[in-house]
């Protein structure tokens, strides 16, 4: 489906546009849910970290990046980047687990 987060980038205005509009779960629906990532370079890599409530970006090791509250949904994530950039992308693990409260 077309549903899901999406992120596009667009290489002759070098903005990096994403957008939670089709997902599941909405968030801050009055704060926006179309932010704009511009990048002072062209975009040569993306590495893209999703956790169970947020997903962070970091465009060109470092140069730009963006963070956004969502909770995504299995296969909830599309991208279209053009020019060749390299993107990777990680879902997070939970770094502690309770297994006990005391």
């Amino acid at each position: 489906g077309s549903g899901g987060m999406r992120l596009h980038y667009d290489a002759a205005k070098k903005v990096c546009t994403v957008d939670k509009t089709g997902m599941t779960k909405r968030f801050n629906q009055s704060v926006g849910e179309v932010l704009d990532m511009p990048l002072d370079n062209p975009l040569k890599t993306l590495r893209i970290f999703i956790d169970r409530s947020s997903t962070e970006m970091f465009a060109n090791d470092g140069e730009a990046t963006f963070t956004t509250r969502s909770y995504p949904t299995a296969e909830e994530f599309h991208y279209t980047v053009t020019d060749g950039a390299s993107v990777k992308m990680w879902t997070m693990k939970p770094s502690v687990v309770d297994d006990f409260v005391i």
